[in-house]
């Protein structure tokens, strides 16, 4: 093609190849800088430094790609040079100097410039990357291998952070005290959820807690259920790629979904706020639109009741689901009887809280009750009232909220050809309708259902892109959500790993001291040492238990103003010092 030295030296000057050098030229320096110092992110660092060594060293690695682009005329080497150095750089800055403060307007000023060099690099490299594509066998071992590598790192993220005892008794210390009663007596008894012996499912009906307690009674560890929880949410990429196939995806988009699904933010910060129902959702409704999509109605049942099982609430994501197989696939039988089973699940689940329980948590939604109608109330608001209801929709919070799900898929979700598939962003919608500010906060647990609904819809949508179009979007939804997971999910991961390794043997010491209270003394305890003291008759949260001489231990801690007011209240009431030591200290009743 070319057949001699001048023919290549025109070739490599061309404007498509000589401007994405000069950019790559000047992205390897700022990862020179990046790798060398620590402050690169602050002002000082720029006036610290030599203009006229930076100029040089841009010089210098203009020359060197220019010499590589030379010797390798049939491909753009300058576009994968610059990509490969973008991503470094760009990953890096999320790495090591974003330390995840959830600003999602600043990471999407680097994404925005990131997506532009990804797509030149693509359309530049077309037919080479085309060739790399894998075959069946090859896809399946990358997919695993990627579910692999999520699983471990949140299942050791999530260890870490209980061992290092940050993980408080809302939403950790409480569950680690139903499942020890479980596994002792059956029954999902309580006494640091409510401040008194109740069972769970009068908070919360969840029977799906008996599918995971026999892997709890094998590992009865603390730890064990942020593990569990992590394990179930990562084999949510296994009915990902079974619907991928049904859908006749190639094999390259299947192994960029799986990266898609395995490192989305959304599902890793909501497991942040440690263990919960809401997040053994996303599992059984991904499969159960696999099995309705392959209308096998033995296992769409299995799948509806293991769905109805996580939570009262769980029956809403059913319903939707129902009448979106009423109205878009015309299935009668099959989305009549999941809608109807649905409702009246709900309803029957919702007198039992409201008459025997705690009662249904409708005040979520309190914005759209009057004169306390209750769940009925709401409705019939926002069906009377839709510019009361969207007055609600709209605010900025909410607004960064559907930035944060959507960015990662790419906004496809709203790619729509089908009016049906609306019904696919109700679950998003009661989100966004909600008075409860954790409902629209992705570093809480109400995002699986709203998650699975939405990949569904992501899959789904991408039979109306048009093919040529199709590949830029994968790459490009690939690479923000790994830039995502890095900013968001990476520091975290890294914080509690790291915090552990430094201070092993101060949280050793620690639970070691907690271990050695006696098993049958009651124990009104710090929120974040119940992780540790769940496995006995009574444990309570001295923030709510307060000034109650009715233990036989008080457990609290140095740092805590909160707790150091109940130290003057016990003595006073004539508990004696045990022990104190890393910042614990130990009361006993006389």
């Amino acid at each position: 093609m070319f057949s001699n030295p001048k023919e290549k030296l025109l070739e490599i000057i061309r404007y498509n190849k000589i401007i994405p050098r000069l950019i790559a030229s000047w992205f390897i320096l700022a990862l020179y800088y990046m790798v060398k110092f620590e402050n690169f992110t602050e002002l000082s660092f720029a006036q610290d430094t030599s203009l006229v060594i930076s100029l040089v060293l841009i010089i210098v690695f203009f020359l060197v790609i220019s010499f590589a682009s030379f010797i390798t005329p049939k491909i753009n080497i300058d576009s994968i040079i610059l990509f490969i150095i973008a991503s470094a750089s760009i990953f890096i800055v999320f790495y090591r100097g974003y330390n995840g403060t959830g600003d999602i307007l600043k990471i999407l000023g680097f994404i925005l410039i990131y997506i532009f060099i990804l797509l030149f690099t693509y359309r530049e490299n077309k037919s080479l990357i085309e060739r790399l594509y894998p075959n069946k066998l090859t896809t399946i071992i990358i997919c695993a291998v990627i579910g692999l590598i999520s699983t471990l790192i949140a299942s050791f993220m999530m260890a870490y952070k209980v061992k290092t005892l940050s993980s408080p008794n809302f939403d950790y210390g409480l569950f680690n005290n139903v499942f020890h009663n479980l596994k002792t007596k059956g029954l999902p008894y309580a006494t640091s959820e409510r401040d008194q012996l109740l069972s769970h499912f009068k908070v919360h009906i969840s029977p799906v807690f008996y599918l995971i307690l026999p892997i709890y009674m094998i590992f009865p560890n603390p730890e064990t259920l942020n593990v569990v929880q992590s394990v179930f949410v990562g084999l949510g990429l296994i009915p990902i790629i079974l619907i991928m196939y049904h859908k006749n995806r190639s094999n390259m988009e299947i192994i960029l979904m799986s990266i898609i699904y395995s490192f989305n933010s959304i599902i890793w910060t909501s497991g942040l706020y440690d263990f919960h129902e809401n997040a053994f959702l996303i599992l059984p409704l991904l499969f159960l639109f696999y099995f309705s999509m392959k209308k096998n109605r033995i296992l769409m049942a299995i799948m509806s009741i293991v769905v109805l099982m996580v939570k009262e609430d769980a029956a809403f994501y059913l319903f939707v689901f129902g009448i979106y197989l009423l109205v878009k696939d015309k299935r009668y039988i099959d989305g009549s009887v999941m809608s109807v089973v649905s409702l009246i699940y709900f309803f029957i689940a919702v007198t039992i809280l409201n008459k025997s329980g705690t009662g249904a948590m409708s005040d979520r939604f309190q914005v759209f009750i009057y004169n306390d109608g209750g769940i009925v109330s709401m409705f019939k608001t926002i069906l009377d009232n839709p510019s009361y209801a969207l007055k609600e929709l709209f605010s900025s919070n909410k607004l960064i909220y559907v930035i944060e799900v959507m960015l990662p898929l790419l906004f496809i979700p709203f790619m729509i050809k089908k009016p049906a598939n609306l019904i696919l962003f109700v679950p998003l919608l009661l989100n966004l309708l909600s008075s409860w500010e954790y409902l629209t906060n992705i570093n809480f647990q109400y995002h699986y259902g709203v998650m699975a609904f939405l990949f569904l819809l992501t899959i789904d949508n991408l039979e109306n892109l048009n093919k040529e179009f199709t590949p830029y979007l994968f790459f490009t939804s690939t690479f923000v959500t790994l830039a995502l997971y890095l900013a968001l999910v990476v520091p975290s991961a890294r914080y509690y790993s790291n915090l552990y390794k430094d201070y092993k043997g101060y949280f050793t010491a620690k639970v070691e001291m907690l271990k050695e209270i006696p098993k049958e003394y009651s124990v009104s305890s710090n929120g974040f040492y119940i992780s540790y003291l769940y496995d006995r008759e009574v444990i309570y949260e001295t923030y709510y238990h307060g000034r109650k001489d009715d233990v036989d231990c008080v457990v609290l801690d140095k740092n805590s103003t909160t707790d150091m007011n109940l130290y003057d209240y016990y003595i006073y009431k004539g508990y004696t010092l045990y022990k104190e030591d890393y910042g614990v200290i130990i009361l006993l009743k006389p």
